[in-house]
């Protein structure tokens, strides 16, 4: 595949994914919330857990307050949820939502359809 039709796969993924994101299927999110996302993503692929307390090492350049507003702010929108650990009631875990889920997969179409259209 030549580069620059890697890159125009790269730029129907984008237009592609911004008309999801603008879609009634997510509500805004700024880029702190967008970049948490996916950084969770990563690690529930992984088969990592999220401890709601170390969330913030995941996003080293912003603060742990501001992570853990943003980690509020998910769980409001309906993206987020937190789940106590069996063993230990204190420890609150980060899950993604169904809404989440579809969201993904709504992303993972959009990479589809990108490569596709040639």
């Amino acid at each position: 595949m030549t580069s620059k039709k890697h890159s125009l796969n790269y730029l129907r993924f984008l237009h592609l994914s911004n008309a999801v994101r603008q879609a009634p299927l997510l509500p805004q999110l700024d880029s702190l919330e967008e970049r948490l996302l996916n950084v969770f993503a990563a690690a529930w692929h992984a088969g990592k857990p999220i401890p709601v307390r170390k969330a913030h090492l995941m996003v080293p350049d912003a603060s742990e307050r501001t992570v853990y507003r943003r980690v509020k702010a998910l769980c409001e929108k309906d993206l987020l949820m937190l789940g106590k650990d069996d063993h230990d009631q204190c420890m609150q875990y980060v899950y993604p939502t169904e809404r989440t889920n579809r969201y993904f997969s709504h992303l993972g179409r959009c990479m589809e359809q990108a490569q596709n259209q040639t």
